[in-house]
This record gives structure tokens, C-alpha cells and sequence, in this order.
């Protein structure tokens, strides 16, 4: 097996569709196709982004909360992202979809995300700056 993830990565960070070859002992079917390559890329960097935002600090978390998000499809309730407050929590979940298929593309990310991702940022800029500014009239 480890010659195995040497090639596919480490095993927390396999998408679905390699991590069961990995967990089998069998290798998996060498895609020509990119398109489903990026899929795999997505679903990775989805759960980089869900490690990144819950700011996870050991393996035995990480593994944990990775394991939860792939069985519940939903991210831990101690995380800082919230369903319906963070574009975050959504990407998360649309990112590591259990079908590649079903995963978004890159172009997928740009149109439909950042875009309200920018939005909720200047929001919680603005909230900050306006505590601030109620702080310093105190």
C-alpha cells in the first residue's frame, strides 16, 4: 500500500473512487480522461478547505471529521462555518461529493462561488468596521 499512495497521495485526502482501490489492494483504472482527474483535484482541495476553516489540529481530528463529513454530509457542529451564514460550508459539501461526477469544476468554483464568497466577505468587513467604530465611541 505504500508504494500505492505514493502515487495516489495520502489516503486521508483519496477521493472515494481511489481510496476504495487503496483500501481493496487493487490498482485503480488510469484515467486519460482530465476531467475526471480534476474531480479527484476538487474533491482534495474541498477537504484542504474544510481543514483549513475548522483550523483542525491533529491527525486523529483531522481523520475524524473527515470520516464524519464522507458518512453525514455535513461539516462538524463545533466548526466556525456555518450552514446558511458561510458560502464556505457549501463549497465544502459540493467539493467532496461522494459521486466526481457531481463535484464542481474549477469554472464551476469561479462563476458560482467566489462571487458570493467576495460578497460575504465585504459584508463581515463592513460588520467589522462598524463594531469598531461603535468600540471606539465608547
Amino acid at each position: 500500500n505504500s508504494r500505492f499512495s505514493s502515487i495516489a497521495g495520502t489516503e486521508a485526502y483519496m477521493a472515494p473512487e481511489i481510496k476504495s482501490h487503496f483500501l481493496n489492494g487493487t490498482k485503480p483504472y488510469k484515467h486519460s480522461d482530465p476531467e475526471i482527474n480534476k474531480k479527484q483535484d476538487m474533491y482534495q482541495l474541498g477537504l484542504i478547505l474544510y481543514q483549513i476553516t475548522h483550523k483542525m489540529k491533529t491527525n486523529m481530528q483531522k481523520n475524524q471529521l473527515f470520516n464524519q463529513l464522507q458518512k453525514h454530509r455535513k461539516l462538524a457542529d463545533q466548526c466556525p462555518v456555518i450552514k446558511g451564514q458561510h458560502i464556505e460550508y457549501d463549497m465544502i459539501l459540493h467539493m467532496t461529493e461522494q459521486n466526481a461526477e457531481n463535484r464542481p469544476s474549477a469554472i464551476d468554483i469561479i462563476n458560482n462561488y467566489l462571487p458570493k464568497w467576495a460578497d460575504q466577505i465585504k459584508q463581515e468587513d463592513i460588520q467589522f468596521e462598524s463594531s469598531m467604530e461603535e468600540g471606539a465611541e465608547v
